[in-house]
């Protein structure tokens, strides 16, 4: 189960939060077994956002968490596309957003520890 955690510096219309959902839903199937039937992402928009100790304006931050792990070639082109959704949808420069991927063994999930 991939969750992904994103925050934005600025206000996202329910439109673009849409696209961008059904967006990753379609790329997410580049890391091996994972599918968008069992995504789940949470969109927060408006955050206020600091970088270099300067307000972070039209930027954002996505966490990628995995369960298990995912080879690095596949982690990297994940990252690439999430990338170019965000210039597509957002017109948001590259040069602010930042990711990160993490991987783990353990999840909880309907009800079971997997």
């Amino acid at each position: 189960m991939p969750f992904i955690d994103i925050d934005f510096s600025e206000k996202v219309t329910e439109n673009q939060q849409d696209e961008i959902k059904s967006r990753l839903g379609e790329i997410i199937d580049i890391i091996p077994n994972k599918t968008e039937e069992w995504l789940m992402i949470k969109i927060a928009d408006d955050q206020k956002m600091y970088f270099s100790g300067k307000k972070l304006e039209n930027g954002a931050y996505t966490a990628v968490n995995l369960h298990m792990s995912a080879p690095m070639e596949n982690k990297g082109k994940l990252v690439e596309k999430i990338f170019e959704i965000y210039s597509d949808v957002l017109s948001i420069n590259p040069q602010n957003v930042f990711i990160t991927v993490s991987e783990f063994n353990n999840w909880g999930v309907e009800g079971k520890f997997v």
